[in-house]
């Protein structure tokens, strides 16, 4: 009996390991190994030879090849000189990384381990915003990098702000207030492939359905997708229309889960409708907010479908993001090169959205 009641002991004792484990294995096995075998192939190269495949280790050449070799201009750009406006700004944004990080070695709360993560984000900051300057200057081409952040950073400001501006028009006492919620909604039912196709067909001057004003605006023979710039917000443009209901819907959940007496308060006081959102609404949408912003940055990074059905990443690379300069390069066999922007591509994700959560975490609820 004390051997059966020991074994039934180890069973319960084992019972919690027994049922994780298969999504424990599903886990490593969709992401883990991938994330460990494209790291290999980040620092091989890859080649058909007879009897099969070849990984050859290299180094950091598909690295180097990307940030200084003969893809620089593909996944950085074509640098051209620095106008003075450009050293104005790079100027300012010195002067203000250094006030930041003279503001943290003299607060109460820097440590050794944040002084060299400060740092260090210091010089990927500049390091980009000298890149992109250089890049946009006369003469200049974004690479797959700029393009990216254009359509993560443009985007979500435009997405948020929207978003936001509906939110608040939404949680009024207006008519018909829970059909346009319903309304709004619906773009995010689509698939990105499908609104790639639809914005494709819109944005056609010459057969779309909205030819007749493209003709009235003396837009008939005009295409988005033979310049850059217009391509460019042709993409931010359909991917606005995808993301703006997840922003709207979040965001009508924060504000109405918010304690209504406060405002009521507030109200009885004297507040005006800005200073009700300045130091109440805003307060209380602030954590909601950052969670949206990161989540919408770490996806806009991944965009891909957008920009492959409505200009293929043209014209030539102008509207190509970086998901979809590592897909081209794979489809050319390059592996190797290919899992070197998947990882370049995850390091600036993970600077991107530190910096967002470390730059707005002193402004959170419980801080104000």
């Amino acid at each position: 009996m004390k051997i059966k009641d020991r074994y039934l002991t180890d069973l319960d004792s084992w019972s919690p390991a027994v049922f994780l484990m298969p999504s424990i294995l599903v886990v490593l096995f969709v992401s883990i190994f991938p994330l460990i075998g494209s790291l290999y192939m980040a620092f091989s190269r890859f080649k058909f030879v007879q009897g099969g495949i070849e990984f050859k280790y290299i180094g950091i050449l598909n690295f180097k090849k990307l940030l200084f070799g003969s893809q620089q201009y593909h996944f950085l750009g074509t640098f051209k000189e620095l106008s003075l406006f450009s050293w104005v700004v790079i100027v300012l944004l010195t002067l203000l990384v250094l006030y930041r990080l003279i503001k943290y070695f003299i607060s109460d709360q820097n440590t050794i381990i944040g002084l060299i993560g400060w740092t260090a984000a210091s010089v990927i900051f500049l390091s980009l915003s000298l890149i992109i300057l250089k890049s946009l200057g006369s003469g200049g081409r974004l690479g797959s990098l700029g393009v990216t952040m254009f359509y993560v950073f443009f985007g979500t400001v435009i997405q948020y702000t929207i978003g936001l501006g509906l939110a608040l028009l939404c949680v009024q006492n207006l008519k018909g207030k829970f059909f346009f919620r319903s309304l709004f909604f619906i773009p995010l039912m689509i698939t990105p492939v499908g609104t790639g196709y639809l914005f494709r067909m819109l944005t056609d001057t010459t057969n779309g359905p909205f030819k007749p004003i493209w003709v009235w605006l003396g837009y008939q023979d005009y295409s988005w997708a033979s310049n850059a710039w217009g391509a460019r917000i042709a993409v931010v443009i359909a991917d606005s229309w995808i993301w703006i209901p997840f922003m709207l819907i979040v965001l009508i959940s924060a504000i109405e889960s918010q304690d209504q007496s406060l405002k009521e308060a507030a109200l009885i006081d004297g507040a005006s409708s800005r200073q009700l959102f300045r130091y109440i609404t805003w307060p209380g949408i602030l954590p909601t907010s950052i969670v949206i912003i990161i989540i919408r940055v770490i996806d806009g990074f991944k965009i891909v479908d957008l920009p492959s059905v409505l200009t293929s990443g043209g014209p030539g690379i102008a509207s190509e993001s970086m998901t979809l300069h590592s897909f081209f390069t794979w489809r050319s066999l390059d592996l190797g090169g290919s899992s070197a922007i998947s990882y370049l591509l995850l390091f600036v994700v993970i600077f991107f959205s530190l910096s967002i959560i470390n730059g707005l975490r002193r402004y959170t609820v419980t801080d104000v």
